[in-house]
């Protein structure tokens, strides 16, 4: 953020909101079109989420796997 507003204290307030509107603008444009090339090829979650749930993934296998002496059955269902 101060690499962002390092040079902030000589722009009148005018050119800051037009920078900030114009750097949201196109984050917002980026952001969208990397999503609908996600949707297009068929992914359904985002690739940092995926990459989350992969590493992860290692937690729900070790809880499951210390909970066994329990006389009972846990299913997971994803909400689709």
């Amino acid at each position: 953020m101060n690499s962002i507003l390092k040079g902030a204290r000589t722009l009148p307030i005018t050119t800051l909101v037009n920078e900030t509107f114009n750097k949201i603008n196109d984050l917002f444009a980026t952001n969208d079109m990397k999503i609908m090339n996600m949707i297009n090829i068929g992914h359904r979650y985002s690739e940092e989420v995926y990459v989350m749930m992969q590493e992860n993934r290692h937690i729900a296998y070790v809880a499951l796997c210390s909970h066994v002496r329990v006389a009972m059955t846990c299913t997971v269902k994803l909400n689709e």
